[in-house]
């Protein structure tokens, strides 16, 4: 039991790292965003953002971050992937699914979660291809640009979330 444990943490030790340097250059990059306030500048927007924000939409605004840096270790791993990033893939994109409390665009989700962990799972496939057989500048071209648009898939997600957060906040000063 043990040991399986601890096998599920080192498979997931570039995962824990880049997730603890993500949380430290996102409360850097907020803290110099927020160093000088003043009510007249624009960084008041940011800060009122983050202040009028309920639990439920940090869980999501959490979720979209984590799913960020998942993907980022998935790519700093040169592709090394197995069942357990998988599973932590489709886990925090249901969790985003609940979040959002819409059945509006679910088949959309779901099925670019499905392409996203294919394109994962090609991508480990084209670096074992790599690393084992010959390496081939096109290849290696192909494998950037999946991985860009891993990553671009998961910034669109983080977006999304704080669309969806702004219009609860808007909705939300309108009732009042």
């Amino acid at each position: 039991m043990l040991d399986s444990i601890l096998e599920a943490i080192i498979q997931l030790k570039t995962f824990i790292c880049v997730s603890a340097i993500g949380i430290l250059l996102v409360g850097f990059f907020l803290m110099i965003i927020c160093n000088k306030f003043s009510w007249d500048s624009k960084r008041r927007k940011c800060i009122g953002f983050f202040y009028a924000m309920k639990t439920w939409d940090v869980f999501g605004l959490s979720v979209c971050l984590i799913k960020i840096f998942l993907t980022v270790s998935f790519l700093v791993s040169k592709g090394q992937i197995n069942i357990l990033h998988i599973l932590i893939f489709i886990v925090l994109k249901i969790c985003y699914i609940i979040h959002r409390r819409s059945l509006r665009g679910i088949v959309l989700d779901i099925g670019l979660t499905l392409v996203s962990v294919i394109i994962m799972v090609i991508m480990n496939l084209l670096y074992n291809y790599l690393n084992d057989i010959i390496f081939d500048i096109k290849i290696a071209v192909v494998i950037g640009i999946l991985g860009v648009l891993l990553c671009m898939y998961a910034i669109y997600d983080l977006f999304c979330c704080c669309n969806a957060v702004m219009s609860q906040q808007r909705n939300r000063r309108e009732n009042n």
